[in-house]
């Protein structure tokens, strides 16, 4: 499984960051009217209002001007499964919410209301006119008519996690009962109380003190690469895994799974210091998965991303993952994981017989993804530079058949234009608030489409990207781009199509998930 992803994809799956549950609304108070303050904390509940199937419902239409309402929050969930939610800020980088009005005579096509801050209820935008509009939030833009919007959005780790580590913090593991040592065997450390850099941290080279010869069962390890102060008596735990190949039988692939597994409660992680613990691993019954993947159709549904697609055809990748508490799905990346392999998209459909051992508790949701990605090249002045396009496919790993074929499920949009003009080539002059439309997918319906621009800057004689995290979240096939997004030179605009992702909120979605991107070619302002 790669474990580097290319911007625009990480940057959607940031945003999505975990896919969540949520509650219907019980809170019908009419959004010009604040309902009764709460301390915008809930440690066992759900983060409150479902935002409904636009992200949130109108609470009673009518004519004339109305007041909006947001409100972000964090729903924290740790290993036990327990919630808590916070009240977040809607404050971009660069940006400050804000609704966007569509208006032909306003500067950049929209006219700006700006949001302010009301206490317990989030955030409150006066004198906005009823209709559609872009509602502007930590650099993300979402199309909706909703005047009471919640935007939930999901962490595993604890709520009030220090992320100030002392220098000199450290563990040494004395590592026993490994299945006898091959290379590439890893160790690789999970705590997800601490975060998401100590979710699945896989041990090199230097961490090990000797590197393990072939057919070692012991080894000693010092970890300090630690990014979040990890505290037992707030129920942080340990979990140390061995990772190891496993080559096909009976015309199956190979692929990489856990093979040892080590738990430990409560980490006695000392700030400042080097804290010992013996860790003996063991094994134990393993679970077993069978399936195929059909790579020639993820590679067709790929090259209708774009005409430039690489020649060389696409990667595949797949994972199967643990998730702590009720959460419907993982990280793009199904941390922790417990077997994961890869092939090319062209290959014939390919047999995967897995086996892993899987220790962590029964309330956690078992998720698995597969992920094609392939190269897009792109020119502008005879200056290159290399897209790529992705797509995802997303369940809850008991919603696998037995044996069944993993296809594409939802292809990437067709036909991207800029300003009504084709935009697979280089196109100079589309201005810096260009309107970006398109064709829906052949395959597939989305339920949401999230519009990036990719700022390029030249480096050493290439392009690189340097910006690519703002975006527009809509329904519609159709946006102009509002002021901000597009600075710079040169820029590509990328076009995702979704279903399952931000279903309630540009944050949260649901199983099963379904990504496909595309690609416009090299743009100028």
């Amino acid at each position: 499984m790669p474990r580097h992803l290319h911007l625009p994809m990480a940057a959607l799956l940031a945003a999505l960051s975990f896919i969540g549950c949520s509650s219907d609304s019980d809170d019908e108070t009419d959004a010009g009217t604040p309902p009764a303050a709460d301390s915008g904390t809930d440690a066992g509940t759900d983060a409150g209002t479902d935002a409904g199937t636009d992200a949130g419902t109108d609470a009673g239409v009518d004519s004339g001007v109305r007041d909006i309402y947001f409100k972000p929050t964090s729903r924290f969930v740790d290993e036990s499964g327990q919630v808590t939610v916070l009240q977040t800020s809607a404050a971009g980088e660069f940006q400050e919410p804000a609704a966007l009005v569509p208006d032909s005579a306003a500067d950049g096509g929209y006219q700006v209301y700006p949001a302010r801050l009301a206490g317990p209820r989030g955030y409150v935008i006066s004198g906005v006119p009823q209709g559609e509009y872009l509602l502007r939030f930590n650099e993300t833009h979402l199309w909706t008519s909703a005047r009471q919007v919640d935007l939930p959005t999901t962490l595993v780790q604890r709520a009030d996690l220090d992320w100030t580590v002392p220098e000199g913090t450290a563990l040494d593991l004395r590592v026993s009962g490994l299945e006898p040592w091959k290379f590439p065997d890893m160790l690789r450390l999970s705590s997800p109380n601490g975060g998401s850099g100590m979710e699945d941290l896989r041990l090199d080279s230097r961490e090990v003190f000797g590197t393990p010869r072939e057919g070692d069962t012991a080894v000693n390890v010092r970890v300090s690469r630690i990014s979040s102060l990890l505290d037992g008596s707030k129920g942080d735990s340990l979990w140390v895994h061995q990772l190891s190949p496993v080559q096909g039988a009976d015309g199956n692939l190979g692929y990489t799974r856990v093979v040892r597994s080590f738990h430990r409660p409560a980490v006695p992680l000392t700030p400042g210091q080097v804290t010992s613990l013996d860790v003996a691993l063991t094994g134990g019954s393993e679970r077993t998965v069978s399936f195929k993947l059909d790579g020639p159709a993820f590679e067709t549904q790929l090259r209708a991303t774009h005409p430039n697609t690489d020649d060389g055809g696409g990667n595949l990748t797949w994972g199967i993952g643990a998730r702590p508490g009720s959460e419907p799905f993982a990280r793009y990346s199904s941390r922790p994981e417990l077997a994961f392999g890869s092939n090319t998209t062209g290959y014939a459909p390919a047999s995967y017989a897995v086996s892993f051992l899987d220790a962590f508790p029964e309330h956690w949701r078992r998720v698995a993804h597969v992920h094609a990605f392939i190269p897009v090249d792109l020119t502008s002045d005879g200056v290159r530079f290399q897209a790529g396009t992705d797509m995802l496919r997303g369940d809850a790993l008991e919603g696998w058949v037995e044996g069944e074929t993993l296809a594409p499920r939802l292809g990437p949009v067709r036909n991207l234009r800029i300003n009504g003009l084709a935009a697979d080539g280089e196109l100079p002059g589309v201005g810096t608030t260009p309107v970006v439309s398109w064709d829906p997918p052949e395959l597939g319906t989305p339920t949401r489409y999230f519009v990036q621009v990719l700022l390029l800057e030249l480096q050493s004689g290439r392009f690189i990207a340097r910006g690519g995290r703002s975006h527009v979240v809509t329904e519609k096939t159709e946006v102009r781009l509002p002021p901000g997004m597009v600075s710079g030179t040169h820029f590509v605009v990328r076009v995702t199509a979704t279903r399952g992702a931000g279903t309630s909120s540009p944050y949260e979605g649901q199983l099963p998930l379904d990504v496909a991107e595309s690609v416009t070619g090299i743009l100028k302002p």
